[in-house]
């Protein structure tokens, strides 16, 4: 920590100090290596008040050749590897093979690979293997799961993760083009190509820094411009979660090192403040600087003199007297170069905004720059040509929705731009603005869970509603008072102006409500299997509006949108039939069946009505950009092509809500995704990760092979939003698809040798057990039910499986010739269990007690029942010698009890012990962990490590 505090105070010391300090590393650096001491030892004598700052100098230089020549102090990439694993062409690495070594860098050497199982070429990155470093591997792990989440064309994409040989490797996209840095290798850019390349790369960083991410080091190397003159940002390795607590600090180090690269450092990098992503905006800034004019805006002869002038030095103003360059163009550079991070854009879509708008007409502006100014109006000036909408709007940011401020800007410029949201809530739901436009409702969480909060458009602050623990999809009622929402499997809906809450409906899993000014509510209160409902806004007079069209495999309707006449409706149809997916319109005057397609959409929408009552604007958002198409509400026809509109706003999935609302001419809107699902990760006992998988590929039902090689699990399909049933090769990283069908295809279970997987198939309301090989390969076999709905749980060596059926146990026989029974068919539900490996025992889960217990009971019929958790228990799993159960407590964590079996054959238990791992979480469906044969190792369900946003996109006159 010491060499941190010195090289901290070094960037914060007087003018003198830091002089005199500069000039002895420069002698010192310039040095014969046995004179160094000597410097060192009179400079203390010399200063002895400067000697720590100067050790600490001298400690990240000493060892770095080339330090004059190459600003390695301040690379996160050099090498400080011991050794070096290096592949050659033919190698290979799980499914990959090497075709050609392309780069090398701090946090690995990247090579270009096939992946032999899609002939698909791609960058693979190998880590540089360091055995006593592990901070460089968990950093390049860290890079591997948040590059991995973001999708986004101005974002290098990252398909893979693995291990080989004890070393990680990284496979992204292989992207053919040339740096940043080698185009500016040419001399500057045209000023419009130049606006042009800074906006996408600030689309890349809004779909950053909306994830929570902050790159860190950007800079002309890490920028890659493909043969279409796309740029993709690369190299988020020493990228850091804005949220993270353990990185608060801001100024991250490696061995003493700074991490980032001089000249593109943000001050607050170097002075050690808290970090967020305007210091990519300020990196970004001076990027542009130096593609406009050709130079480095922060250039010294020194590293430490570079440093210093980006804390100390007024940027250069040598913009405003270059031909060519417009004003305001200039005025954006110098914002972005601003020392505080306040003074700079708030946010990259902010930026985005700026840059695309440059040439609207807000002033009249000459087309290249000024004349120097004095600075105090050189400034003003500058920010006054930034927009003038846009400064309106900042300067009314308290009540920036009401309708006095709408009208403010009602004759001006379209304006674009962000609001925070409360220290420590994070965005869980799109914000909906209230139909009289004085507020918004939006879901926002914490350390203590979700609710509901309003934000009156006059304040600051955003109110809580009580109550609304747990909600979901919030929507208003016309009159602005009520809101509907989602909880607990509950629809629900409570006033603004406090009470409690009333139960409307039954929503298990729930997609979406609209509310008319006749008080009927439409919703969607299953995800699967669900057509829309309409009730009372009492609660009464349920009843279904619209209806599925299974022949047709359609799966869901949702996200209902009342138009204005309050009796036609919009909503999304998801469909195993990509014809039939899209937008529909519907009527509740018309038989459910009737509603027909209006456009192809893969997101649900929102509706703007036009003054003249007769039509309207569709908004969905597709990708990261919103479409808008104009609607006829008297002929129910769409008019014209779509309309891009020129911000981020995060689209619909099949499990996510489109991230956009609008009223009147005011749209708020989010660029993420509110997170979801799980991904895979193993750890051993002792909490180590020692695997980690795509976070893009959610699903879950982790099953290891008997064998232990091989892990069964269901992956989400992304479109359709349905589960299928995969196997993949741990050691080879080779996958195998077992199922592809309409159906729901979950619980997966291995037979005894590994050859063959049994699974539950069909629908929500009714499922059946099939059988498939495991190769992929062949037939499926059915297997008849003995209830509505089975659900296969463990196969014994005898051919039997356990199967969850109607809140009992039941054996069904694989080959079909054996009648099924009822194992275990108390009084209280009994589910979830599993023979031990020997097949005398049976754990499972009891409901006996009033709550989740996981039992033990003889095959043999002896009926006594052994509890083994303690105040409750669920989801137990065997190790593969019958010697060690594991199953989750009601707090969520993982335990172990000992199991033996004495020479009297009763069961002998030991106590139950937590393992170090996190927490797979109580109450899933079904048991969603497993572990491998020697007990080793955990699989386990981990939460997306995209956090959600926390700030408000707003545009006023979008139209």
């Amino acid at each position: 920590m010491a060499s941190r505090t010195a090289v901290r105070w070094a960037f914060v010391m007087n003018s003198a100090d830091w002089n005199r300090l500069a000039e002895w590393h420069s002698a010192w650096l310039a040095a014969d290596p046995s004179a160094r001491t000597r410097l060192r030892d009179q400079f203390a004598r010399e200063q002895p008040a400067l000697a720590a700052e100067a050790d600490a100098l001298a400690a990240s230089s000493r060892s770095l050749p080339g330090f004059l020549e190459t600003p390695a102090f301040v690379l996160a990439a050099h090498q400080l590897a011991s050794e070096t694993l290096t592949l050659r062409a033919g190698d290979r690495v799980g499914p990959y093979r090497i075709a050609a070594a392309l780069a090398r860098g701090g946090m690995g050497d990247v090579y270009r690979a096939t992946d032999v199982r899609l002939e698909r070429d791609v960058a693979l990155k190998m880590m540089t293997h360091t055995p006593s470093d592990g901070s460089r591997v968990q950093r390049f792990m860290q890079e591997a799961r948040v590059t991995a989440a973001l999708d986004h064309p101005n974002i290098v994409k990252v398909f893979d993760v693995g291990m080989f040989e004890g070393t990680p490797y990284l496979v992204a996209e292989l992207v053919d083009g040339e740096t940043l840095r080698a185009r500016l290798a040419g001399g500057p850019i045209e000023p419009s190509e130049a606006r042009r390349l800074a906006a996408q790369i600030a689309h890349g960083l809004v779909a950053a820094h909306a994830s929570g991410l902050v790159h860190r080091d950007l800079k002309p190397d890490n920028i890659i411009i493909t043969r279409s003159g796309l740029p993709k940002i690369l190299d988020f390795g020493i990228a850091k979660f804005a949220e993270e607590p353990t990185l608060s600090d801001g100024l991250s180090t490696l061995s003493g090192v700074l991490l980032g690269t001089a000249g593109y450092l943000a001050p607050e990098q170097i002075t050690g403040a808290a970090l967020d992503g305007r210091a990519d905006l300020f990196a970004l800034g001076t990027m542009l600087f130096e593609m406009l004019s050709g130079e480095r805006a922060f250039a010294r002869a020194h590293v430490v003199d570079t440093l210093h002038a980006i804390v100390h030095d007024p940027a250069p103003d040598s913009l405003r007297s270059r031909p060519g360059v417009p004003l305001r163009l200039t005025a954006i550079v110098e914002r972005l170069l601003e020392k505080e991070p306040r003074s700079r854009f708030q946010s990259a879509a902010d930026l985005a905004w700026a840059l695309e708008h440059l040439d609207s007409p807000v002033r009249n502006d000459s087309s290249s720059a000024a004349p120097p100014a004095p600075a105090s109006r050189s400034r003003a000036g500058a920010l006054i040509g930034m927009g003038a909408a846009l400064i309106v709007l900042t300067t009314l940011a308290v009540w920036w929705f009401r309708p006095a401020a709408v009208a403010t800007v009602a004759s001006g410029q379209s304006a674009q731009f962000t609001w925070p949201l409360p220290e420590g809530l994070s965005l869980e739901s799109a914000p909906v603005v209230a139909p009289d436009q004085a507020r918004f409702v939006f879901v926002g969480g914490d350390d203590s869970g979700r609710r509901l909060f309003v934000r009156d458009l006059s304040s600051l602050e955003a109110v809580a509603i009580p109550g609304t623990d747990g909600a979901r999809h919030p929507f208003w009622s016309p009159d602005s008072q009520h809101v509907g929402y989602f909880a607990g499997g509950k629809m629900m809906r409570a006033a603004v102006s406090g009470g409690p809450p009333v139960r409307l409906a039954n929503a298990p899993d729930p997609r979406g409500g609209t509310w008319n000014e006749d008080g009927t509510i439409l919703f969607q209160p299953l995800y699967r299997d669900s057509s829309l409902f309409r009730v009372s806004a009492r609660g009464e007079s349920l009843a279904a509006v619209t209806q599925l069209d299974g022949a047709a495999g359609d799966v869901t309707h949702k996200w209902p949108v009342f138009l204005p006449d309050g009796k036609h409706f919009l909503f999304q149809l998801i469909s195993v039939d990509d014809s039939r997916r899209g937008i529909y319109l519907g009527s509740l005057d018309a038989p459910p069946s009737d509603a027909r397609m209006l456009f192809r959409s893969e997101t649900g929408v929102a509706y703007v009505p036009l003054p003249d009552g007769r039509s309207g604007w569709i908004l969905s958002a597709m990708g990261d950009h919103v479409q808008a198409r104009r609607f006829d509400q008297t002929t129910g026809t769409l008019q014209g092509d779509a309309r891009t509109l020129r911000l981020h706003a995060a689209g619909g999935t099949p499990r996510n809500e489109p991230m956009l609302a609008a009223t009147g001419n005011v749209l708020a809107f989010s660029s993420a995704f509110v997170p979801w699902g799980a991904h895979p990760a193993a750890f051993d006992r002792a909490g180590s990760q020692v695997r980690v998988w795509p976070e893009a590929e959610l699903g879950g039902w982790l099953r290891v092979s008997p064998e232990g090689g091989r892990l069964l699990r269901t992956i989400v399909d992304p479109l359709r939003g349905n589960p299928d049933i995969w196997i993949e090769d741990l050691a080879r990283g080779t996958r195998v698809k077992v199922t592809s069908s309409s159906s729901l295809d979950v619980s997966p279970v291995w037979s005894p040798d590994g050859r063959r997987v049994a699974f539950r198939t069909g629908t929500t309301s009714r499922a059946e057990i099939a059988l498939a090989a495991a190769d992929g390969t062949g037939p499926q076999t059915m297997l008849s039910c003995p209830q509505t709905v089975c659900e296969p749980t463990d196969w014994s060596k005898d051919g039997s499986l356990l199967v969850n059926a109607g809140g009992d146990v039941w054996t069904v026989s694989t080959d079909g010739a054996t009648p099924s029974t009822a194992l275990l068919a108390g009084p209280a539900v009994e589910r979830d269990a599993r023979f031990s490996n020997d097949g005398r025992w049976i754990a499972y889960v009891s409901e006996e007690s009033g709550r989740p217990e996981v039992s033990l009971r003889s095959r043999s019929g002896i009926p006594n029942r052994v509890v083994v958790s303690s105040n409750g228990g669920d989801q137990p799993v065997w190790r593969r010698d019958g010697r060690e159960l594991f199953y989750v407590a009601p707090d969520g964590w993982l335990h172990s009890v000992s199991v033996r079996v004495d020479r009297s054959s009763n069961l002998v238990l030991g106590d139950a012990t937590p393992l170090n791992v996190p927490r797979p979480g109580g109450r899933h469906w079904g048991t969603v962990y497993d572990v491998s044969p020697d007990g080793g190792r955990v699989f386990l369900p981990m939460p997306g490590t995209r956090p959600p946003a926390r700030e408000v996109g707003v545009v006023v006159n979008w139209t």
